[in-house]
């Protein structure tokens, strides 16, 4: 049963992806380029949650954006928009009575009015500067009653729109880093060199290191890994835990005394120091060589070491933090 629901759901969405006309977009689109005042989200229900989640949206891709709820903007908060603004309508029917009041008011205000909706010649159409039509065959539910399919266009759609505003607006990553301080997101935003590991704390020692001497610097640092370095202080190699097992089958004899350049690994990824953390991820956890440490360079010189484990505990700590300040 599962599996043909999820057939069916395909089904529905596809039709979407068939069926909608993406002019009326183009259109809004176009709109939110200009615009200068706030866009305001409202709906009620599975619309209105939805609702809540696009503003949010806009705001992390760089667009001022709120919901607002149409109860509450008719009890004191219609205060809050002015002639600046754009109001996007989110509803199925287009025929909520909480929807329709509101938006009679701001008609009245020559407020700029939005509906994305899946009903067409709905209510709402008549009080709006732009109508977004999202076709809808029917929903998942058996009783065609339940939105389990229509959220979904809903957020596909805002969604989509709100990436293509912020191509438009040419959005850059740094912009968007500010706006994700905290958490995975802010952390994989940032550059490199906030997050590496630097100075006293690398585990560096030189190529005529012998084994014996190399392991106590990994020991004291404690980061599963030494960096090898030339006579001019360039990266020559790195040397891990993995490295020393291999030693340990191959060269058991005499191992302690043998030469760090002898046992090292000399094709290594690295990473520049104004790469972003994402970046920086995207090569650890490549499929054909997944590592647990990058060393960070500024040109051909060493600079750092970026550690999964050490991105992690950053973002944990990060977020520990802000919950005891809200505590």
């Amino acid at each position: 049963m599962f599996q043909d629901l999820l057939n069916k759901q395909k089904e529905y969405i596809q039709f979407f992806f068939e069926a909608i006309n993406p002019q009326a977009a183009q259109g809004l689109l176009k709109k939110l380029q200009c615009l200068k005042g706030n866009l305001i989200f409202t709906g009620v229900g599975k619309s209105g949650q939805i609702a809540k989640k696009l503003a949010s949206t806009f705001i992390s891709t760089g667009t001022k954006a709120f919901y607002l709820h149409p109860v509450e903007a008719l009890h004191g908060d219609l205060g809050i928009i002015s002639h600046e603004d754009i109001v996007v309508f989110l509803s199925k029917s287009g025929s909520s009575k909480e929807l329709v009041d509101l938006a009679k008011i701001l008609y009245t205000r020559s407020v700029y009015q939005v509906l994305w909706v899946c009903k067409e010649d709905s209510l709402l159409q008549k009080f709006m500067n732009l109508t977004c039509h999202l076709p809808l065959k029917r929903e998942l539910c058996p009783y065609n009653l339940s939105p389990t399919t229509s959220p979904l266009l809903q957020m596909c759609f805002g969604d989509t729109l709100a990436i293509a505003l912020m191509h438009q607006k040419e959005f850059s990553i740094d912009q968007y880093a500010e706006n994700h301080p905290s958490g995975f997101i802010g952390t994989r935003s940032r550059k490199v060199k906030d997050v590496m590991l630097q100075g006293e704390r690398l585990p560096i020692v030189r190529t005529d290191r012998e084994l014996r001497d190399v392991l106590v610097e990994m020991s004291q640092k404690r980061l599963g890994c030494v960096l090898v370095v030339d006579e001019k202080d360039l990266l020559a190699g790195i040397f891990t835990s993995g490295d020393l097992n291999r030693a340990l089958v191959t060269k058991a004899d005499s191992l302690l005394k043998t030469p760090i350049c002898e046992l090292m690994t000399t094709e290594f990824f690295s990473i520049d120091v104004e790469e972003r953390v994402d970046t920086a991820l995207n090569l650890m956890q490549n499929p054909d060589k997944r590592v647990q440490m990058l060393p960070v360079l500024d040109g051909k010189s060493l600079v750092g070491l970026i550690h999964l484990h050490d991105v992690v505990e950053d973002t944990f700590q990060k977020s520990r933090r802000e919950e005891n300040c809200v505590l």
